[in-house]
């Protein structure tokens, strides 16, 4: 079994490499499979077609991502820290070389072939903690409905532009410290929303 999950690594990892520098169109199930030092026919075993195994790249991707554990408003609690805990969520995944790997290859893919990227992203729900933060801010009646779901959208669009975006232009990850800051600027930024009764 282990010996199968690491051919299934070699042949991931080798993939990652063929698509970065070649595309998708003109990637080689060949190369492929001589980059993870497989024999075809076990590379064919794992992933029947080369839209497989991308969509298994971009299925990992989201997954690192994604995080669809809830996280719940807490009545009388200080707001600021529970923005931190939450904007934290959202960013950490962004220091991980391999999820920013995959996550800059899905980017550039999808310049080249959107309408199938897109397809493959549809079912991922990245802005799930975010969006269950303020909806159950709203239902504790602390900002409104609508403001909650404008909220949500806002904080993921904000933890994007300062950690996603910063990370796949630069070819870099963010560092924990990065990282942190970036909660910090979040959740003061955020907290006003909460003391004005949005």
């Amino acid at each position: 079994m282990a010996r199968k999950l690491r051919k299934l690594e070699q042949v991931v990892e080798a993939a990652l490499i063929e698509f970065q520098e070649n595309g998708f169109t003109f990637a080689n199930m060949d190369r492929i499979s001589e980059r993870a030092q497989v024999s075809k026919r076990t590379l064919y075993n794992y992933f029947e077609s080369k839209e497989i195994l991308f969509q298994e790249i971009v299925t990992r991707a989201g997954n690192y991502l994604s995080d669809n554990e809830p996280c719940v408003f807490l009545p009388g609690k200080d707001i600021i820290p529970q923005l931190h805990d939450l904007a934290l969520r959202l960013a950490l995944p962004y220091t991980d070389a391999a999820t920013m790997k995959m996550s800059r290859l899905i980017v550039g893919e999808m310049l080249r072939n959107r309408e199938m990227i897109t397809d493959m992203l549809f079912e991922i729900e990245l802005a799930a903690p975010a969006e269950a933060f303020f909806i159950s801010a709203a239902d504790a009646k602390i900002i409104s409905h609508q403001a909650g779901a404008i909220l949500a959208v806002n904080f993921h669009a904000f933890i994007k532009s300062q950690c996603f975006w910063p990370a796949i232009l630069s070819g870099e990850t963010l560092s924990l410290a990065e990282v942190n800051q970036v909660a910090k600027s979040a959740s003061e930024m955020f907290a006003h929303q909460f003391r004005a009764g949005s």
